[in-house]
């Protein structure tokens, strides 16, 4: 049994990533919407027997915090400890943006199969390179991003926070992390090794997360590697999966041809519309 779980943002519906997941998942496996719309998450009765996981434990003041950053990374982190505590038999998590589409039945076996051939992974995505031509990926901007948290000018503001990534990345950093390296978030894959280390964490589970500047892929990557975990390529162009920041990396029919899984992102595609790329994948679904 696998878990994936859809992170459905304000002013989205997830419908397209949550009929995605619900189309070709193995029936076993369990579908969390992570409700970050800031109001009550509708489900379609037609979807069943899916949850929704409201993060309620964020204090006031980080409500206006941006959260794609830091703050998305603990809401995550809580979902992560609600699924942990509720199937304690999962074989793995599959995380999927609003914008990312599940596009062939089989995922859950290609994953299971990964993660028992390499138990030291505890990420696996696009990592060190691009999904679209095989280029190495670029860890400067969040090495940045790091380095300005980090900076002694920030304690004040801080606090707590300060010193706990500090921390972090210290232990990270005696496994080989380099700084700012990540699996790019619109779509990846944890152990559970992985995840029952990181939600057992308190360093890495802190309310001090809520108010970083760090995007919160660079956190589940520092926590990979904080815990002794690695990251792993699986979404370079002979991949399963097919994952860019922005657009497609091939057209619709390609990816369908070219046997990928798992795809991101729908949005700000150069190829065609986001909403005729949906149809396309609708239509898929339907067949």
């Amino acid at each position: 049994m696998f878990i994936y779980f859809v992170a459905v943002g304000p002013g989205k519906t997830g419908r397209d990533a949550i009929e995605s997941v619900l189309r070709y998942k193995e029936p076993e496996s369990r579908l969390i919407v992570l409700n970050d719309t800031k109001k009550e998450f509708l489900l379609d009765q037609a979807w069943g027997d899916i949850e929704v996981f409201t993060p309620n434990a964020i204090p006031a003041k980080y409500s206006q915090t941006k959260s794609t950053y830091g703050l998305l990374y603990l809401k995550k982190t809580m979902l992560l400890d609600f699924a942990v505590e509720k199937y304690r038999k999962a074989s793995g998590y599959i995380y999927l943006d609003d914008d990312a589409l599940l596009i062939r039945e089989g995922l859950e076996n290609l994953v299971r199969d990964l993660f028992i051939s390499n138990p030291n992974v505890g990420i696996a995505g696009a990592y060190k390179i691009s999904a679209s031509d095989g280029s190495p990926r670029d860890f400067r901007p969040p090495a940045k991003s790091f380095r300005n948290q980090i900076n002694p000018l920030n304690l004040v503001r801080r606090g707590k926070g300060w010193f706990t990534l500090r921390k972090v990345i210290s232990r990270a950093k005696s496994n080989g992390y380099e700084m700012g390296e990540h699996a790019l978030g619109g779509a990846l894959l944890f152990s559970s090794a992985f995840i029952s280390s990181l939600v057992a964490d308190s360093d890495l589970t802190s309310l001090a997360w809520a108010d970083s500047n760090i995007p919160e892929d660079s956190c589940f990557a520092l926590a990979c590697k904080a815990l002794g975990f690695e990251l792993l390529d699986f979404s370079a162009p002979a991949d399963p999966l097919a994952i860019k920041w922005r657009g497609l990396t091939a057209e619709p029919e390609e990816l369908i041809k070219s046997g990928k899984y798992l795809i991101h992102s729908t949005d700000y595609s150069d190829l065609m519309t986001g909403e005729e790329v949906l149809a396309f994948f609708r239509k898929e679904r339907n067949r």
